[in-house]
């Protein structure tokens, strides 16, 4: 059995079990496999909503690399902003600092637009099921995006 099978057994472990102490989330969360590390983001963030995630997720969003885990973090800040543990005036700076400046692909700029409309309460479960995966075949609404203010130093791209 590989470390990275073994850790995504664990982790669903810990998911039924409700249980996770912060270290052994940044254990996970820290994984060389981005397949747990977008595991352990949804586990924490989405699942348990755990009030130690939230610092970890959102300065993991600037570094991280693997789109799969991106959209995983921009899940769960929305789902812990609606719980009242994240900020929700920073996560939304984050989210409109990985659309506007971020270079991800056309599909991630579409799931965190959609996590800032989920975030805004702007979009309805139905319309979001249905919503196409890219941002280039969705209707931006321009007004809304220039509406949310950058704040803590996300004003653009970092090298």
């Amino acid at each position: 059995m590989s470390d990275e099978y073994t850790m995504i057994e664990e982790l669903y472990c810990i998911k039924k079990s409700g249980n996770i102490m912060e270290e052994d989330f940044l254990f996970y969360f820290s994984s060389k496999y981005p397949s747990v590390r977008a595991l352990a983001a949804r586990v924490v963030g989405l699942n348990l909503k755990k009030e130690f995630a939230c610092k970890h997720i959102v300065k993991a969003i600037d570094s991280e690399c693997d789109e799969e885990v991106v959209q995983s973090l921009v899940d769960s800040l929305v789902s812990l902003v609606h719980a009242g543990i994240c900020d929700k005036k920073i996560v939304a700076s984050k989210l409109k600092k990985l659309l506007v400046f971020g270079c991800g692909s056309d599909e991630l700029k579409g799931g965190v637009y959609l996590g800032l409309l989920k975030l805004f309460k702007t979009i309805t479960p139905r319309e979001y099921a249905i919503s196409p995966d890219c941002l280039s075949e969705m209707s931006l609404d321009v007004d809304f995006i220039e509406s949310i203010p950058l704040v803590n130093g996300d004003k653009g791209c970092e090298s």
